[in-house]
């Protein structure tokens, strides 16, 4: 694991947020996001070793994504905003489990 993401997993730990209830302060930013970007989906995840754990979304059913499957794996990998115009045309996410079906409304896990 190189340094920085060890740093990073150890400051995500720190907080003692992963699996705690949503919070208000938290769905205000994704819904800023949807009205910002004008966007119908939006969503705030924390990526620990194994997934991507979403503390707020505004369009989607999702809890949860494995880290591999997530748009979250590439974002952590630049210092640049991941711009994705429709992940059902993309290649990188073309199997993820977000942007499966015909709207790119896929779940995960498929119940919430």
């Amino acid at each position: 694991m190189p340094s920085l993401e060890a740093k990073r997993l150890e400051a995500l730990y720190a907080l003692a947020i992963l699996d705690t209830p949503r919070e208000e302060r938290f769905d205000r930013i994704t819904r800023t996001a949807v009205r910002l970007f004008r966007m119908p989906k939006s969503l705030l995840a924390f990526v620990d070793e194994t997934r991507a754990w979403v503390k707020s979304d505004v369009g989607t059913a999702i809890d949860w994504v494995p880290r591999d499957s997530s748009f979250s794996e590439l974002a952590i990998e630049t210092d640049e905003p991941l711009v994705v115009p429709d992940v059902r045309k993309d290649p990188r996410f073309v199997r993820t489990p977000l942007s499966s079906g015909p709207t790119g409304s896929g779940r995960w896990p498929p119940t919430r």
